[in-house]
């Protein structure tokens, strides 16, 4: 059995509306996945002390039927506010989230319209993250330094800034 979360009603008379919501909340879960999400984040976690998932509405409309995504971040792509001294951050200014993407997909979730001139090298995207942790790993996992990887490829760097709010 795959894990996900249980709720618990505090009242009996909430009981209802809890068994609804857990099988939705339940059929989210299973729908993006989640749990393999949450097991690469963990492993980060236990491994160098850092892990996260990005929950974020659908950006597409076969995305998700129920329109919330859950993603892996990696950790090295993950900027924290250098003054943050809080273990669970919530003292940080800012957090950025650095991301790399096929042109096309980063112009449909943005509704932007990118040039080539904000395509990337991705044969060498270790000095293209530098500053936000370095790697060799693509965004859809591959390795970088793999030359079937790069052929054809017109990625861009996204830099997701997140905000403390006042």
């Amino acid at each position: 059995m795959k894990p996900f979360p249980k709720l618990v009603a505090s009242q009996e008379t909430f009981q209802d509306v809890i068994i609804g919501l857990g099988d939705a909340y339940a059929a989210v879960w299973y729908e993006c996945h989640a749990y393999q999400e949450m097991k690469l984040a963990l492993r980060d976690m236990l491994l160098v002390g850092l892990g996260a998932v990005y929950v974020r509405n659908n950006a597409f409309y076969n995305e998700s039927t129920f329109n919330t995504i859950i993603e892996y971040i990696h950790w090295k792509h993950i900027v924290i506010d250098p003054n943050s001294r809080k273990e669970d951050m919530s003292d940080a200014e800012y957090i950025i989230l650095a991301d790399v993407m096929h042109k096309s997909k980063a112009e449909k979730i943005y509704d932007i319209k990118l040039s080539d001139e904000d395509v990337i090298d991705d044969t060498n995207m270790e000095l293209s993250m530098s500053g936000f942790g370095g790697g060799s790993e693509g965004y859809d996992g591959m390795d970088m330094n793999d030359d079937t990887y790069a052929k054809g490829r017109k990625s861009v760097r996204i830099l997701n800034h997140f905000s403390k709010e006042e």
